[in-house]
C-alpha cells in the first residue's frame, strides 16, 4: 500500500498541475475580430448573447433560428454593437436541407467560415416519457442529425481556415421558467455563460463547464457513484409536480 501511495500521489500531482496550467486563461477579444461565425439557436437565450459578444469583438456573424422577426432584431443589435457584418437565415433544423443551406449561405455571404457554434435544440415537454416515439424522432433530427449535417457541410471551410466547432449543451433559461414548479435550480447568467463558451471555442478547449460545480462535478461522480448522483439529481426536482405534468 505504501508503495502504491508513493506512485499515486506524485501522479495525481502531475495530473492536477497539467489541468491547472492547461486551463490558464489567455483569451483576447481580438482573436474573434474579423472571424466568420455561424451561431444557431440565436434568437434568444445563450445563442442571442453569444451573437452580441461576437458583435462586440468585431466578428462577421450569421445567425439562424426559427423565428425571423426575432432574428431581425438580433441582427440589428449586432450591428449596433460593432459587428463587422451581421445576417440571418430563418428556418427549422428539423429539415436537413435547411441545416446544410445555412452553411452554404455562410460560404456565399461571408466567403468562408472560422467558427461553427451549434446551439439549437428542439422543444420538448418537461415530464416523464409518455411513449411518443414520433416526438423522439423529431428531437433526434433537430438535436443530433442536423448537427451532423452542418458539421459535415462546414468541414471543408473549417479545414481551410483552421477553424473550430462548438457544440453547446444546456438547459435554457426559458425552459427553466417553463418548468419552474419542477426544477429547483436557478439558471446561470446567460451573458456570462455565452462569453465562456466563446472563450472556449477561441482557445480550442476540448470542454467548457459553466458553472463548474453544477456541471463538471456530476460528470466526475457519474461512473463511480451513480446512486449518489441519482440522489443529487432528484434533489434538484420536485418529483410530485413532475408526476402531475
Amino acid at each position: 500500500m505504501g508503495r502504491l501511495q508513493k506512485i499515486l500521489i506524485p501522479f495525481l500531482g502531475l495530473v492536477l498541475a497539467f489541468c491547472f496550467y492547461s486551463a490558464r486563461e489567455n483569451f483576447k477579444p481580438e482573436m474573434l475580430k474579423g472571424k466568420r461565425v455561424i451561431v444557431t439557436g440565436a434568437s434568444t437565450g445563450i445563442g442571442e448573447q453569444m451573437a452580441y459578444h461576437l458583435a462586440r469583438m468585431g466578428s462577421h456573424i450569421l445567425v439562424t433560428a426559427r423565428t425571423e422577426a426575432k432574428l431581425q432584431k438580433v441582427v440589428e443589435q449586432c450591428l449596433k454593437l460593432g459587428a463587422a457584418s451581421a445576417q440571418y437565415v430563418s428556418g427549422s433544423m428539423e429539415d436537413m436541407a435547411f441545416a446544410e443551406h445555412v452553411v452554404k449561405e455562410a460560404e456565399n455571404l461571408l466567403g468562408g467560415l472560422d467558427m461553427l457554434i451549434l446551439n439549437h435544440i428542439g422543444k420538448s415537454y418537461f415530464s416523464y416519457f409518455d411513449g411518443d416515439v414520433g416526438h423522439v424522432q423529431k428531437l433526434l433530427r433537430i438535436n443530433f442529425l442536423s448537427y451532423v449535417a452542418m458539421t459535415v457541410s462546414a468541414l471543408p471551410m473549417l479545414k481551410e481556415s483552421g477553424g473550430s466547432i462548438v457544440v453547446v449543451s444546456s438547459m435554457a433559461e426559458s425552459a427553466m421558467k417553463a418548468a419552474a414548479d419542477v426544477v429547483l435550480m436557478s439558471p446561470a447568467p446567460k451573458e456570462e455563460c455565452a462569453l465562456e463558451i466563446i472563450k472556449g471555442g477561441a482557445l480550442r478547449q476540448r470542454e467548457v463547464y459553466y458553472k463548474y460545480a453544477s456541471t463538471k462535478i456530476p460528470l466526475l461522480i457519474r461512473d463511480w457513484a451513480a446512486d449518489f448522483l441519482d440522489y443529487l439529481v432528484r434533489k434538484c426536482y420536485n418529483v410530485e409536480n413532475l408526476k402531475k405534468n
